[in-house]
This record gives C-alpha cells, structure tokens and sequence, in this order.
C-alpha cells in the first residue's frame, strides 16, 4: 500500500489560526443577512464560505501530496570473470585455467556470492551477462582483456540491481588502453580482486596494440603505429612485419633491451582498392615466451576510393583561416573547397546548398557574422544540410545572436558573451584522453596539450548541450575551470564539434620547433575530422 502524505509550507499553528478566523467572518456574514435567509441556507452558506476561505489558505501555503511506494531490493554482488585468451597461459603459478576454475568453483566464493543476489557477467573484448554459473560458461577465447569495460558495463545496470559490492576474477593483465582504475572509483562500491597466476613477469614478446586510420584511401600511404612489449629477454633482434591483404607491406627491425620494455614502431602500408582490408602484424618468436598468442594483432581499416570533401566557410580573412587551409590542403587525402565571406558576397565563389550537400564535412571558422544574410542562415538549416557532420570553430567577430540561431547544428548554447578576450590554455580531462580526437599517436601524448601555446577565448558563459561530451576546458595560468573549450556531440548518427575559442594557429607557430608539439595541431584537426566522417557501425567491427 502506498503512503499518503499531506505538507504545508507554513507553521502548524497558522492552518489552525485560519480556520477560526474564517468561521469568525463566515459567522459574521450569514448572522444578520440582507434579505433575510431561513437558518439552514445559513449553515449551508457559511459553510460554502468558510471552506473557500480555507481553500484559498491552504493553496497560499504551496501544499504538497507525497505518495511514497516502498519496496525492498536486496543487495547484490557482482561477479566480473575473465574470459580471454590470456588465461589459458601455463605460468610459474601453474595453469590459469585451472587456478580460475578452482576459484570459481570455491566454497569462499560460492559463500560471499550466495548471501546477496548475484551477477555473472564474463569479460573480454565485451562483456556477457550469463545469469547463474556453470563450469562451461567460461571459453577463454576472448582478444582482449578489457577491465575497464567491464567497470563501465556493471556502472549502467548498478543502481537497478542494487550491486554494492564486486568480485574481479582476473589475471589483471589489461590489455586496453584504458586506465581501469577512473571506471572502478566510478562505480563507488567496494571491488574485491582475486588474483590468478604468477604475479612475476613472465618471459614474454607480445604486439600490445596496433593503431591507424579508420578511413583511408586508395593509393595514398597509410602509417600504422604498432606497440611491443618485452619483458624476460635482452640483447636480442626481432622483426616486426606488416601483412596487408596476406602480402607483406613493410617491416622493421627492434633490438630488445633487458627488463620490461615497450617499443614503439611506425610501418606503412598502401592500399590499392576500396573496400574493409585487414591487416596483421607480427612480431618474431623468441625461445621460452611464455605464450606465442600474443605474437600477432590483426587490424582493419575501410579504404574508400575517393577523397573527403571538406567545405570551409570563413566569416572573414584571418590567421586561423590561413593555418585551416594551409593544414587541410596538405593532406592527400582531403578535398578542400573554400568560401570567405567579404562585404560584397563569397570569395571564390557562391555559398550553395549543393556545396553543402556533396561535401563530407563542413568546417565554419569565424562564421557567421554580422554581414552575414539570414540567407545563409537559412541554408545552413535546411534538413539535408544538418545531417553533414560540423566542425565549428568561433572567431573575434563571430556574431553571437546569428549564432544562436545555427543552435541545432551546435553541440553548446551560447548564454551570454562579454567582448573582453582572455588568453586561455586547453586542459584535457583524465578520462577524456583516449577520446580519438584528442588522442596523439606518438609518445608523450598525455603532456602534449599542457605544452601547446595558449589561444584565445571572448569572457562569457558557454554551456554544452546534455547529450555532449565535454574533451577539453579553459585553463588560466594554473587554475584550470569547469568552463568548455573543445566539445563534441553525437546523437542520432550525427556528428557535430565544436572549439570555443579562436588563435589555434598559435599552436602551429608558436610552438617550440625542437619537439612534436608544432605538429599537434594538424595531427588535432585531422583526429577531428576522422572522427567526424567515421561511420561508427563500421568502427565497431573494427
């Protein structure tokens, strides 16, 4: 049964303090009326009065009815089993399959599990909810070791079941980019590790990871970044190899230094036709590893037979127009089409609803202004145009009530701008590092952004749209604020980013040319650009 409960805003006394004073003027009035009334209508209109009086009252004092539905969901406990390949290693410990059904199988385990309501869900590359456990639910032949998606898949279902604690059954060898340890705060429920196998490092040569474009295109080299770890060996020479389409693209050789070590190498490979090509990268055998499993990575890259076709729209000539341009133009597998808005129309041509439809992302710098015609405006919202992908980047000109009106195509709101201009700094969250459009390839990524040249930003309160995700904010000297400076947003297959401020050439020539961070921003632009033309069905196979 549910519980009903009546609250007012106001002192108990007061409730009580108006009924009498409302049946003192409802007295007042039916004691003596005018024309005279028989003493029933009386009561039956002094009751009238005062219960009107009394209504008025209580909605004065905001009441407020409460239905409270209570039920009882008992705790629930979280079994996160590893299901990867990894645990059919043999190490110092013995099998790990076998240490990992024992556990499984342990009256301990069975105990702490059986007082709560229990979960099951196996992990790997995805992660499976099985129900109950039984001994042939566990295959080991998952690609990867994945802790962090297994935190962040219980994190979604946690507060309906209640889980208030978890057990990891794991040899702890993550084999994901992700830092496990933010998803695992995340959840804010105590998380019991049970350890299998050796926790000495073994004897082992493995290709960690293997990175390179999602999208690339036919007749143009393509790098791919490749990760060895080594740990258990020194002094040796091994080969890494590249096989594209079962033919070998490139090859390098590493020599293996002593301890535990990773080696980062760049091979190429050049793809001749469109199509899904897969890619497998090999690294030599060595005498004892403790598994030759992990020798090889395979990857798969859609290759497309034409160029992108980028559309860039400027409000007005400008450095950050110049650096666009000059970034975009240089890379062979982009398209560039440009149109600068001057006083008299378009330079280079004019602003069409064609040139929108056919190109495969839309770049607006400094866009729109106060020459701006709602013209433009109009067609920028027309419904075949919203659906291209949209990188906006603001300027010192940008007409921010124009603005506001392009709000569909946006991934923020613009709530109010003031004209003074602040130096700013772009600061990269911990948990947004390994977003691929803030992600660099080469080493030393996670200080890259601390070190780029600040841009600048107009003094004002931009928020970012719920369905966002925010990849970078303002930074003031050492003080780093809760304001956006690089959003993106993805929601109903469309693509939209955003950088709140303008001066990103300043990363370009203004960095140190000693180092990689001059580099940064066309790796940045053209991270954004992928990013924004991926088709993400497409990204999931890979």
């Amino acid at each position: 049964m549910p519980e009903l409960d009546l609250s007012l805003a106001l002192p108990l006394f007061m409730p009580l303090l108006a009924a009498i004073i409302a049946a003192a003027l409802s007295f007042a009035a039916y004691r003596s009326p005018v024309p005279p009334v028989s003493t029933p209508w009386r009561v039956i209109l002094g009751v009238l009065r005062w219960s009107a009086l009394m209504l008025v009252f209580l909605l004065i004092g905001e009441p407020l009815l409460s239905v409270v539905h209570r039920t009882h969901q008992p705790p629930g406990v979280a079994v996160l089993v590893d299901n990867s390949r990894s645990m059919t290693l043999t190490d110092g410990a013995g099998s790990r399959a076998d240490a990992e059904r024992r556990v499984l199988a342990s009256t301990e385990l069975r105990a702490v599990a059986g007082g709560a309501s229990a979960f099951w869900l196996l992990f790997d590359n995805r992660v499976r909810d099985i129900g109950t456990w039984s001994a042939d639910s566990l295959t080991l032949t998952g690609d990867r070791t994945d802790i962090a998606g297994a935190f962040r898949a219980l994190r979604e279902r946690s507060s309906a079941d209640n889980v208030r604690a978890v057990i990891l059954v794991t040899d702890g060898n993550a084999t994901t980019p992700e830092n496990p340890v933010y998803d695992a705060e995340a959840l804010a429920v105590p998380v019991f590790t049970v350890g299998v196998g050796d926790t000495a490092e073994q004897r082992d040569l493995a290709v960690r990871s293997v990175t390179t474009n999602a999208v690339a295109y036919a007749g143009t080299r393509v790098p791919v970044n490749v990760i060895v770890h080594s740990s258990g060996y020194g002094g040796e020479r091994v080969e890494v190899t590249l096989d594209h389409r079962g033919r070998p693209a490139d090859r390098a050789t590493i020599s293996v230094d002593a301890g535990t070590r990773e080696y980062r190498v760049t091979l190429f490979m050049a793809p001749d036709s469109a199509g899904v090509h897969r890619s497998t990268v090999s690294v030599s055998r060595l005498e004892g590893e403790v598994t030759h499993k992990n020798n090889t990575s395979v990857v798969f890259t859609r290759v497309l037979s034409g160029k992108l076709k980028i559309l860039l729209v400027a409000g007005s000539p400008g450095q950050d127009l110049a650096f666009l341009r000059h970034s975009l133009e240089a890379d062979p597998n982009f398209d560039v089409t440009t149109r600068v808005q001057m006083p008299d129309g378009f330079r280079e041509g004019h602003l069409t609803p064609e040139l929108f439809t056919s190109s495969d992302c839309v770049i607006l710098t400094g866009f729109p202004t106060a020459m701006t015609k709602d013209a433009d405006l109009q067609m920028l919202l027309r419904e075949d145009v919203q659906r291209k992908p949209f990188f906006v980047l603001l300027g010192r000109t940008v007409d921010h009530e124009r603005l506001r009106r392009l709000n569909p195509l946006l991934p923020f709101i613009v709530e109010s701008v003031l004209p003074n201009e602040l130096q700013v700094f772009m600061s990269v969250p911990e948990t947004r590092r390994m977003h691929p459009v803030v992600r660099f390839r080469s080493a030393g990524e996670m200080d890259d952004w601390s070190s780029l040249p600040p841009v600048f930003r107009l003094q004002g309160n931009f928020r970012s749209k719920p369905e966002s995700d925010v990849l970078g904010v303002v930074r003031l000297q050492t003080a780093t604020l809760n304001e956006p400076l690089l959003v993106v947003r993805r929601i109903a297959g469309r693509k939209s980013a955003a950088f709140l401020g303008y001066g990103i050439w300043r990363w370009k020539m203004l960095a140190p040319l000693d180092g990689t961070a001059a580099q940064r921003a066309d790796e940045f632009l053209g991270n954004a650009i992928r990013w924004l033309t991926s088709i993400e069905d497409e990204r999931r196979i890979r």
